[in-house]
């Protein structure tokens, strides 16, 4: 146990497992995520992968990489709201997501249609699921784009707007029509934070449109596996059970084919450099 506290003893682990690098990353999901994204792009390397419970745990181990204290190792992380509020400290060994979190990538209209078609009764048209989808991302983006903007701000200056522990937060709707964002709520909170925790200046043009890319992972997971059981109830009958862990197993079996392109080529890059 010692050895693996030392730096020594952290760049030399790989040696003792037989493997070229050892991953430290977030959660059991991430490593499927991250594993799914080795085998793609560095298929080349033979990657041992420790989660670590949190983002928070990984902190040492990612000052360790940037001060050169330690080798042989890479880092996976969530990108959280850290790209748009501090910028992100470039290193080949600290690898971060294109959006929020590895579930952002799936916030697709390519996504959407492989999940409804995978827990629908009957055969619905792909290109139809994928045109309601892109209608539904865009009423959402209408509020969505403004609340995040908003939410990450704030969150530069203390606590966010938005309780992301909660994925139904500032929504309107339910299970069965389905939800979207409810202004009055949204404004309600705003106007209850008075003149406390003024959210920080941020400048977004460098960024583009930041919605759904930014917005808490978990949350948009939601939306998108409702907006999917929705869809099916309504066209195709009852949707047929899936655990998520299913859903996501599939989605990464076809990752390359249900990510935006940005996205793709984002992290292709990134394991390029490792």
């Amino acid at each position: 146990m010692s050895f693996r506290r030392s730096d020594a003893g952290v760049s030399n682990y790989k040696h003792f497992l037989d493997v070229d690098l050892v991953a430290y990353v977030e959660g059991k999901t991430d490593v499927a995520y991250w594993e799914t994204l080795f085998v793609r792009f560095r298929p080349d390397l033979k990657v041992r992968y420790e989660k670590k419970e949190g983002v928070d745990n990984l902190a040492d181990i990612i000052d360790a990489v940037i001060l050169g204290r330690i080798s042989n190792v890479v880092v996976c992380r969530d990108a959280d709201y850290v790209p748009l509020i501090a910028g992100w400290t470039t290193n080949n060994r600290i690898l971060r997501t294109h959006g929020y979190s590895f579930e952002n990538d799936f916030i697709t209209p390519e996504a959407a249609a492989t999940v409804a078609r995978l827990i629908a009764p009957a055969q619905i048209d792909e290109t139809f699921l994928q045109r309601a989808f892109r209608r539904y991302l865009a009423k959402l983006s209408k509020l969505g784009e403004w609340l995040l903007r908003l939410d990450v701000g704030f969150s530069a200056t203390g606590e966010g707007l938005i309780v992301r522990t909660n994925p139904r937060d500032l929504m309107t709707g339910d299970d069965r029509r389905g939800y979207d964002f409810s202004e009055n709520d949204a404004r309600a909170r705003l106007a209850g934070r008075g003149q406390q925790n003024a959210a920080a200046a941020i400048d977004f043009d460098q960024h583009g449109s930041i919605y759904p890319r930014y917005f808490c992972g978990h949350s948009m997971l939601f939306v998108l596996f409702n907006w999917c059981r929705v869809i099916v109830q309504r066209r195709a009958g009852r949707p047929q059970n899936a655990s998520n862990g299913v859903i996501m197993h599939h989605l990464f079996s076809h990752y390359e084919r249900l990510v935006a392109t940005s996205t793709r080529e984002f992290m292709a890059r990134q394991l390029a450099a490792v």
